[in-house]
């Protein structure tokens, strides 16, 4: 079972935060139990897990079943960047629209690394690299009150996402901008248009072939772009 303590899953919700369940993987996981492990969390209020260890829950050979719990109980993959779990990968790739990208600091690393470098790296992470979720582990110091210590370094981490135009709030996958099937069009004909004249510009066309060629490229991005993404990338 995965046994999260009740009194301490109370103490959060309390306290206004939600809580981010660490799934170990273990040999012979079965397909039901990797199901109920995600019923479980669901019925609980959590909505993301983070695999603790170096591997994802149902590696190997049970992927497909995670792949599917995720998928069914609507929650979200943490997917630490750098930390190169095994398994991770096709995970990522069989439910892609319930991942999230997560920034942490080894544990073995933190003592390295001041509490200013600390803070710089969360920030960064989250303006160059997309990142959604940071996983902040707490400093050891020598501080009389640790409790305050830690509230000022989190506070400090808070403040310089938030001061680069970033909101502190609860993590989700982007939303489908679904942008009109009009809007699609117009932009794959004006792609057709710009790759027409920058053809033009380098060979010479007769003018009938050359308008032939330019109403050729632009109907051809227009359709390109009412397909999908596929056809979004193909003219992008």
């Amino acid at each position: 079972s995965v046994g999260l303590p009740e009194d301490a899953l109370l103490a959060a919700s309390e306290a206004g935060l939600a809580v981010i369940a660490r799934l170990v993987n273990y040999p012979g996981v079965r397909p039901e139990a990797i199901a109920e492990k995600f019923d479980y969390l669901k019925a609980l209020g959590i909505k993301k897990v983070i695999f603790q260890g170096d591997q994802v829950l149902g590696f190997r050979g049970g992927i497909g079943s995670t792949a599917r719990a995720l998928q069914e109980s609507g929650m979200i993959f943490g997917r630490v960047e750098f930390a190169r779990q095994k398994g991770e990968v096709e995970l990522a790739a069989r439910a892609k629209d319930n991942v999230l990208i997560v920034h942490s600091i080894q544990q073995n690393e933190m003592p390295t690394l001041s509490a200013a470098s600390i803070v710089e790296r969360f920030s960064r992470a989250v303006r160059e690299r997309g990142v959604r979720i940071c996983y902040v582990r707490m400093l050891d110091t020598s501080a009389g009150n640790l409790v305050d210590a830690n509230c000022r370094y989190i506070g400090s981490i808070a403040d310089a996402i938030s001061g680069a135009g970033y909101h502190i709030g609860t993590a989700a996958p982007p939303a489908d901008m679904g942008l009109p099937h009009a809007v699609k069009i117009l932009a794959g004909a004006g792609i057709g248009a710009g790759a027409f004249l920058l053809t033009a510009s380098v060979f010479d066309t007769s003018i009938i072939g050359g308008w032939l060629w330019a109403v050729l490229a632009i109907a051809s991005c227009a359709a390109a772009s009412t397909i999908g993404e596929p056809g979004l990338k193909a003219v992008s």
